[in-house]
């Protein structure tokens, strides 16, 4: 298993004097800890993997010992076999030469493809290490779903097609706050008909102020700010609608 790239660091950070050091010296030391983090992470997929060879309870045992939630240990299941797929990616990785948020972007890409186009995906492995040295994620992330749409298209699937392969939902509450959380990725035809029906509800209680006080509970301030009252009457009017309780 590659470790270099965590020896290095711990010679350069166990040799800085932080409250000395100048911007150079700084900026090597980030470098070197991020080189070190992706070597961790693709020792990381290697443990899991193997792992998931000796253990019925991977996806528990994993989130146990980085403190995680079960979702986290799934992702981290999900990421080691990406990494098996693409030897190219996972070599670069171990050696520090792209950085540790490839394989998510990858795996992201990937999984909201068919199963029977995944192996034709993993084909751009080496592009995907060419990609990736020297950008940022954002850019990464556009060109990776660029070659995921170009698979869908040899396969004859529609642009709309894709878009509607594409939606998602995810749901959790928050540790701090115990707020829940919602967010929502839907393709352009059902996004504008879930928003025309989310902003005739939400004006309706903006312009009825008793009833929006009543939604909200006794006892509870409503945002003075526009902005802020704005998207409080959003997210009840999210709840009405999805309770059956707002028009449309």
């Amino acid at each position: 298993m590659e470790t270099g790239p965590v020896v290095d660091a711990v010679c350069v950070l166990g040799a800085l004097d932080v409250a000395a050091a100048g911007r150079g010296e700084l900026v090597e030391a980030l470098t070197v800890i991020a080189r070190a983090e992706a070597c961790l992470a693709a020792a990381r997929s290697v443990v899991v993997d193997r792992l998931a060879v000796v253990s019925s309870t991977v996806e528990f045992d994993v989130a146990a010992a980085a403190g995680l939630e079960v979702s986290g240990g799934v992702r981290a299941m999900a990421q080691a076999e990406v990494m098996r797929r693409l030897p190219a990616v996972s070599a670069a990785l171990a050696e520090g030469r792209v950085l540790g948020w490839v394989p998510h972007v990858i795996a992201a890409a990937r999984a909201a493809l068919p199963a029977r186009l995944r192996a034709e995906f993993d084909g751009f492995d080496e592009a995907f290490v060419a990609a990736a040295v020297g950008s940022t994620r954002r850019t990464f992330a556009d060109t990776v779903r660029g070659w995921a749409d170009e698979v869908m298209r040899t396969h004859d699937i529609s642009r709309r097609g894709r878009q509607r392969a594409g939606v998602r939902c995810r749901t959790w509450t928050d540790s701090g706050a115990g707020m829940f959380h919602l967010s929502a990725v839907l393709d352009p035809d059902r996004g504008v008909g879930m928003s025309r029906v989310l902003e005739q509800v939400t004006s309706e209680l903006l312009a009825d102020q008793a009833r929006l006080g009543a939604l909200a509970g006794e006892g509870v301030p409503i945002p003075d700010a526009p902005g802020e009252r704005s998207q409080f009457a959003r997210a009840l009017a999210l709840q009405l609608v999805m309770t059956g309780g707002g028009g449309g």
